[in-house]
């Protein structure tokens, strides 16, 4: 059984053609002021209902703020992330999406759309992991198999929301769900367990991690050795991921060389070829999500300042031992008294689709943005 959350309107949202949405666009230039809605509590996605599949929408803040100084518009870092300060001539109207309540959005149009909640622009990363990420972690623990997919166009904050600082501090609020969802899983499973860690081989979980993107139609694996490289495609390559520990110190090209798809009897599809890890601690698999985020493949637009130009896919194989209690002291029976469930959590932080008008996509960022869009289609078609 699956027990999944995607951050993805994909389902329920009708695709508009860009007709349609350039009228969109100049009606809300002539629409009122969006009506303020009060903070909603998101509740827990899983709480209650049989749905495997459940969709948050997030709304991020705008990227446009007030500024009298040389007629631009500024971005906040914390916020608003790597989108692009636009001079004001070319700013948006007011959005034309609003939160109309805990689990619905309204346009400037009248229309609107209701999903399993809606996290409002005020919602911070760990109230949203609280309500989409938890119950995930909670499910896999149970041995169930969780996904999250983060969906949306460029600039949007997929990689904020999944990845976001990657930092190993605790009191870092700006920590996205991926590394939330770590430190939970290895948490609770101690918590459960009694337990204080002690050593890896006491410990009640084992966790091993791959880490893949797909980039133009192609399989590349991020935890391998020379992936961590830069190239003409990939500028970016070399930097650390929002303060993460990116160790790459070479200015070569990447050698990293294709992967493909495998289906086994009793395995299930898997990347034949990719680095599998194991992981001790959350520190650890924090630390090899920044090194894939490092190596991953990135690139200026006019859109997005460092937009992700292919999905990335983390794979982790969790497995657990639980003790069930016995009143039998024997070694034998305690050996009996162990339970042995296993788990596939996947966390997806998908490119952004694009519109070549927006983004000024060219030469090879336009092949790219081609091929994100058809990936997205099929992905598209699959949900529906």
């Amino acid at each position: 059984p699956s027990a999944s959350a995607a951050a993805s309107p994909l389902a329920a949202v009708p695709i508009k053609d860009e007709e349609e949405e350039e009228e969109r666009e100049a009606a809300t230039t002539v629409a009122a002021a969006p009506v303020v809605v009060a903070a909603q509590p998101l509740p827990p996605l899983l709480a209650g209902g049989c749905d495997a599949v459940k969709v948050v929408v997030r709304l991020r803040p705008s990227a446009d703020s007030s500024s009298s100084n040389g007629g631009t518009a500024s971005a906040s870092s914390s916020e608003a992330g790597n989108c692009r300060a636009v001079p004001h001539s070319h700013r948006r109207p007011p959005p034309c999406i609003t939160q109309a309540g805990a689990a619905s959005v309204a346009f400037a149009d009248g229309s609107g759309f209701s999903y399993d909640a809606v996290a409002g622009a005020s919602t911070d990363q760990e109230a949203l992991f609280a309500a989409a990420g938890s119950p995930i972690v909670d499910a896999v623990l149970q041995g169930y198999n969780g996904c999250v997919i983060a969906y949306g166009q460029t600039g949007s904050g997929k990689t904020h929301t999944m990845l976001g600082s990657l930092s190993r501090d605790p009191k870092d609020k700006e920590r996205g769900l991926a590394p939330r969802a770590f430190e939970a899983l290895f948490e609770r499973a101690l918590a459960e367990a009694g337990g204080t860690g002690g050593s890896s081989s006491q410990h009640p979980l084992r966790v091993s991690l791959s880490f893949v993107e797909i980039y133009n139609e192609t399989i590349t694996d991020l935890l391998a050795a020379n992936s961590l490289s830069s190239s003409s495609s990939n500028p970016t390559a070399a930097a650390a991921h929002d303060g993460g520990e990116g160790n790459n110190t070479n200015n070569t090209t990447s050698t990293a060389s294709s992967l493909h798809l495998r289906e086994e009897k009793g395995r299930g599809v898997f990347v034949d070829g990719a680095t599998v890890l194991h992981v001790v601690d959350a520190a650890a698999a924090i630390s090899l999500l920044s090194r894939g985020a490092a190596a991953r493949r990135s690139a200026e637009t006019r859109a997005n300042a460092s937009s992700s130009r292919s999905h990335a896919v983390c794979v982790a194989l969790v497995e657990r031992i639980a003790k069930v209690k016995s009143s039998s002291s024997s070694s034998a029976s305690a050996a009996s008294a162990a339970t042995k469930t296993i788990a596939r959590l996947t966390l997806v932080d998908l490119a952004g689709s694009e519109r070549q008008a927006h983004t000024g996509a060219a030469g090879e960022r336009l092949k790219e943005a081609a091929a994100i869009n058809k990936s997205l289609s099929a992905l598209g078609n699959v949900v529906a």
